[in-house]
Parts: structure tokens; sequence; C-alpha cells
């Protein structure tokens, strides 16, 4: 890793989706895996031990959730990124996410590019979660999306996300 490169730290307690995830982002120069996590509390330490630039942080994990670590780790620095990337589509558990501090939601069901790739989207467009919110809704990557000083402001318009009960702290 050069001083250039943006380091991520890849929060999943699946195997198979973190080498997924490594080997999409770590073909676009400038991107860097420098730590992997299987639940909550070890993204914690690792995040810690490394402040990455990036997490991206899986909602679903053994031991202390997803939402919980991300709490942790905005506590412990309130300029983390947080980055969601999960199974869940109802926007109760991106309305979550966002309350704990993540600055962005995207679904699983999104292509791969996403992580990476360039989507038009912003905090509050039609289809906010098919890509990490830009200010001003601008095409953006995972590069420019670092260098956003802008936090997202809600979720709560993202008409292609399911309505539902709200879920229990994931």
């Amino acid at each position: 890793m050069n001083d250039a490169d943006r380091s991520i730290l890849l929060v999943d307690d699946h195997a198979v989706v973190r080498e997924g995830y490594r080997s999409v982002l770590q073909k676009q120069p400038g991107l860097t895996v420098v730590a992997e996590a299987t639940d909550g509390a070890e993204a914690y330490r690792l995040f810690k031990a490394h402040t990455p630039d990036l997490v991206i942080m899986d909602l679903s994990l053994p031991g202390i959730g997803g939402i919980e670590a991300i709490r942790r780790i905005r506590q412990w620095d309130k300029h983390a990124r947080v980055l969601v990337f999960t199974m869940h589509q109802n926007a109760a558990f991106a309305v979550q996410a966002i309350r704990a501090g993540a600055m962005g939601y995207v679904t699983k069901t999104s292509p791969p590019e996403v992580l990476v790739g360039m989507r038009p989207s912003g905090p509050l467009a039609p289809d906010a979660t098919n890509g990490p919110p830009c200010p001003s809704g601008q095409k953006c990557s995972i590069s420019s999306w670092y260098s956003s000083q802008n936090e997202v402001a809600s979720c709560t318009s993202a008409t292609s996300m399911s309505s539902g009960p709200t879920p229990a702290a994931a």
C-alpha cells in the first residue's frame, strides 16, 4: 500500500463474501483492503488497530451486530466512514444504520460495480440503495465518496426499499 491508497476494512461473517469484496475492490487503483473482520467486536478492534479510511460493514453479524459495531466505531472516531453493505432491503434497517453513524447503505442485490463503479445517487435519490451517496447526486466512486464531507441526511425516501416492521437491533 502506498500513501495515496485508500485503506478499507471489510466486515462480513461469510468468508466467500469477503473474498468477493476484496477481489472487486483491489482491482481498483488506489484501494487496498487492510483488514477483514467476521463479527462486530473484531471490526471494532481492527478499526482501532488500522484506522482505515473506510469500513464496509454487514449488519447481520454474530455477537455484537453491525449496528452496534457502527456505534462503537463512531464513538471511538467521530470521523470514521462506514458504508453498510447488507442483504437487508427494509428501509428500517437503513434508518437504524444511518442513525448509528453509517454514511451510506448498499444492498447486496446491487451489482458488484456499485462498490467501486459510477452510479448517480444522492442521499435522497429515488434509488438510494444502489450506491454510496455523494454530494449533489453526481456520479461517484468509493474514491470520491471518501473525500465527501457531507453525511447522509436521511434514507427514508429511498422508494426502492421495502417498508415493514422495525427490525430488532441487527
